[in-house]
């Protein structure tokens, strides 16, 4: 034994046998023990990777989308035009506006477009289900409603629009001056697409149908015409009923019945809602051709037009109505040309027109004559 280990055996003597055993397998039991919780952890993880294969492999429940109609943001879209702007029945604008609105979670959106020259500003309502304004801003937002930037500088004497678009939190705002060639494209489609998709939802101006009502419309044109070498007489009948129906929150006219004796007229009741006055206050009002159906044609007229007379409003079978003188000089896309004068009725509160009796002269080529033209409404309310 060398001096170190009698050292060590002076400070920390030999253990008994029975304690010396006792010690030894309390440290095989400490020396255990991390082994055994080793193990423990890792059947645990096995266990948890188990878990989360199954919840891979097992097939998860569809979240169900909200409810139709429900947490909708916002969305505004306006077209604004300045420089002169010409409609679709040849007359010239100062400066309009094309509004498409759909406030949060409704169901319907309001449209709205006006028009103005010096004092004279009129505007036409109407309405497009939320979804069909959604459908067709999915599509402008491909067509970049929220990216494009400004059109190029013009100094073409053309209409000058400003496109703003908002939807909920988002918005962007553009200008389109005047597309050349292929440039600023993506602004004009925008702007057209805008434009038409607020036209097609307008309402003529006083245009008020209601969900429920149905409108027949019939007409009956003659004519008797002497020249080039003969004599001809001939006439034509027919009619139309539309009704109107509530679908998706909105109103939806549905053609149900047409009876023509020749060729099928354009009696379309909506098209007869621009002969009302454009507010309560002219007594004389013009009416381009595109608001009246052409007598021998399918079709509006051509050209010309009517100048329409308020004669006096009264009361007719319990409804306010306006009588007015109207004359008619216009032709139709076959060059007949006609002069008549005759008398409207409209019903004022509805925007329909109930009665048009017009008669006078119609030129065919080399022959010429009398011409007469009746259309009369029939309507049924709920």
């Amino acid at each position: 034994m060398n001096d170190i280990e009698s050292l060590l055996l002076k400070v920390a003597p030999p253990a008994p046998p029975a304690a010396l055993e006792e010690r030894v397998v309390r440290e095989a039991a400490r020396r255990a023990r991390p082994q055994r919780w080793g193990f423990v952890a890792m059947a645990a993880a096995l266990l948890g990777c188990a878990a989360a294969l199954v919840a891979i492999l097992m097939p998860r429940p569809a979240v169900e989308a909200p409810a139709k109609g429900q947490d909708r943001e916002p969305v505004e879209l306006r077209v604004e035009v300045t420089n002169f702007y010409r409609d679709g029945a040849g007359k010239t604008w100062s400066s309009g506006a094309w509004e498409i609105r759909l406030d949060k979670d409704a169901k319907t959106a309001a449209v709205r477009r006006t028009l103005a020259l010096d004092k004279e500003t009129v505007g036409w309502e109407g309405s497009l289900a939320a979804d069909t304004l959604l459908e067709a801003l999915t599509d402008l937002k491909k067509r970049g409603l929220f990216t494009v930037p400004d059109s190029a500088p013009c100094r073409c004497d053309a209409p000058q629009f400003k496109v703003t678009a908002r939807e909920g939190a988002a918005s962007h705002a553009f200008a389109f001056r005047h597309s050349h060639d292929d440039h600023d494209q993506a602004q004009k489609e925008i702007v057209e697409a805008i434009r038409a998709l607020a036209d097609k939802h307008l309402a003529r101006k006083g245009w008020r149908p209601r969900a429920g009502d149905s409108i027949t419309l019939r007409i009956a044109v003659k004519s008797v015409l002497e020249g080039g070498g003969g004599h001809s007489q001939r006439q034509n009948s027919g009619s139309q009923t539309y009704e109107f129906r509530e679908v998706d929150g909105g109103l939806r006219k549905v053609h149900t019945t047409a009876r023509m004796n020749d060729h099928a007229f354009n009696l379309d009741p909506e098209l007869f809602a621009a002969l009302l006055p454009p507010d309560g206050t002219v007594a004389e009002w013009r009416v381009a051709h595109d608001a009246l159906p052409a007598p021998w044609a399918t079709g509006v007229l051509k050209s010309g037009g009517a100048t329409l007379t308020l004669k006096e409003t009264k009361d007719i079978d319990g409804r306010r109505c306006a009588v007015a003188a109207v004359k008619v000089q216009a032709a139709d896309a076959a060059g007949r040309e006609y002069a008549l004068d005759g008398e409207a009725v409209l019903w004022i509160e509805r925007g329909l027109l109930m009665s048009l009796r017009l008669s006078g002269t119609e030129k065919d080529g080399g022959r010429s004559g009398d011409c007469s033209v009746e259309i009369t409404t029939t309507v049924r309310t709920k």
